[in-house]
């Protein structure tokens, strides 16, 4: 129907449904702010009734302030005869809400206003700057380098440690290629690559390390974790933290020397307590050779008998030099790479330096070596090391206990193997029946140069780097000891873990 078929009365009645319906507020108030007439959604967002409304005053609703400002902009800007802003307003609960109102004024000085509650939206406005600008202020304020790269690597996202450690400020690298600006020029393939295999394999998180070159030319090692951001279904950025491991790296390979060191100082230890015991046992055989000699040399005419005494001679040769070789093989400094060891090997090596020492304490030494073990993978001077040391540390505690025979001083080694989660283990035990370990010294057995030994027995250092060869080779080493009656310690190791290419 066209509106000029409509009556006055007509249209007044929708215009009147219309306004009621409205779900926005729509009121019409005096030139002094006194409320004319109000719709139902005016009633409902500010918790009063009509009734109650058209006795207000604008200036009660809106606080002074406010409505203030407002009636200025009308006399400030004349020309506009409008408004748009946002004001506070006093709900009828008494909590100070937030509404968008438009209003104009028309002829008669009256103003026609639209009032919309914008309170929720706004604390969710507010929430989430404040959550932006507290985001902000913990990756500006972080202790690691946090950088966000775009596509081909360009930085989108550069933080306060980065700037500090870099030397370069954040506008000056906005935009700009990471690898061609921070990566050294010879691993700038290798990075590419590990950026195009980054994204090309779709992973969500990849930690790699590698240096960057600072502005002064320094080189900072950075052991990066990265995770892939995706928006939409595709690519946002990666998110790179980094933590600069410089100096750890290097109080590492300090470290490294040091142990290495102990190891070698350690070793020497060990030869001079064993230098009495092998000495000893090259005499045997060198007597042997001795005596083989002169009957040689006097039954000159037998061929039968020399041949004979010198089979007898080059077998004994044969046992000195294997003694021999097997003391130079622990003294010399050994190559940080695995081998494969057979355990019967390790072991047997490892007593032929220490028998004849266990033979002048009259020790009874006893060993029990599972058949068909596997090839265990390791460093051997490093595991023979560890076993000479808790076998002298065996024969110590007998001797305290036995300075002379005794049917019960009796020295056990024991290897077998056993499973754990699956997987094959080895396990050496040495038992002796000595002191054990008083309780007092039990919580620092494996701590450096701590010992219950004499000074002229040893420095300390034997325990505690028996501990670090054996973390090193994956394994646990652990000890069962009662005070005066004897002591257990168990070397555990898993036969694959230091294997090439071993997970």
């Amino acid at each position: 129907m066209s509106s000029d078929k409509v009556g006055n009365g007509e249209q007044e009645r929708r215009y009147l449904e219309y306004v009621a319906s409205a779900p926005f507020g729509i009121f019409v108030a005096d030139e002094a702010g006194q409320f004319l007439e109000v719709n139902e959604a005016s009633c409902r967002i500010t918790g009063y009734s009509e009734a109650t409304l058209l006795s207000m005053n604008f200036r009660e609703l809106v606080p002074t302030a406010e409505s203030r400002d407002w009636r200025d902009h009308f006399h400030r800007h004349p020309q506009i005869n409008g408004f748009s802003g946002e004001v506070t307003f006093r709900h009828a609960g008494g909590e100070l809400r937030l509404a968008h109102v438009m209003a104009v004024q028309f002829e008669g000085g009256h103003y026609l206003g639209f009032a919309h509650d914008v309170t929720e939206r706004s604390r969710a406005v507010e929430v989430l700057r404040r959550e932006k600008a507290w985001s902000e202020a913990i990756i500006g304020a972080a202790p690691n380098i946090i950088v966000g790269l775009g596509e081909s690597a360009r930085i989108l996202l550069f933080n306060q440690f980065a700037e500090r450690l870099t030397g370069y400020a954040r506008q000056e690298v906005l935009g700009r290629e990471w690898i061609d600006l921070f990566i050294p020029e010879d691993l700038r393939v290798q990075l590419r690559g590990v950026w195009d295999d980054l994204l090309s394999r779709g992973l969500t998180e990849h930690r790699f390390e590698n240096p960057i070159v600072t502005r002064s030319g320094q080189l900072r090692l950075i052991r990066w974790n990265n995770s892939v951001l995706s928006e939409n279904g595709g690519f946002r950025m990666v998110l790179s933290v980094g933590e600069d491991v410089t100096d750890l790296r290097k109080a590492e390979r300090e470290r490294l020397k040091l142990e290495a060191a102990m190891r070698q100082q350690h070793k020497l230890e060990a030869l001079g307590t064993l230098a009495a015991g092998v000495a000893h046992e090259i005499n045997n055989p060198l007597n042997v050779i001795m005596n083989f000699g002169q009957l040689a040399h006097d039954q000159a005419g037998d061929p039968d008998s020399v041949r004979d005494y010198a089979s007898k001679i080059m077998r004994e040769c044969e046992r000195a030099a294997g003694i021999v070789k097997n003391l130079l093989r622990f003294a010399r400094h050994e190559k940080e790479c695995s081998v494969p060891i057979r355990v019967e090997d390790l072991v047997g090596n490892t007593l032929s330096l220490i028998r004849a020492m266990f033979r002048m304490n009259r020790i009874d030494l006893r060993t029990q070596i599972e058949e068909g073990l596997p090839v265990l993978w390791g460093r051997p001077q490093q595991l023979q090391q560890v076993i000479m040391n808790l076998l002298t540390n065996a024969r110590d505690a007998l001797n305290q206990r036995f300075p002379e025979g005794d049917p019960d001083k009796v020295l056990k080694v024991l290897v077998n193997r056993f499973e754990r989660n699956g997987d094959s283990w080895l396990r050496m035990t040495v038992e002796d029946h000595g002191e054990g370990i008083p309780a007092y010294a039990q919580s620092r057995v494996f701590d450096p140069f701590f010992t219950t030994k004499t000074l002229d027995q040893g420095t300390g250092l034997g325990l505690s780097i028996s501990y670090g060869i054996v973390k090193d080779h994956g394994g646990e080493i652990r000890f069962e000891t009662m005070p005066g009656a004897g002591s257990k310690f168990h070397v555990e190791l898993p036969f694959q873990a230091n294997a090439p290419n071993h997970p």
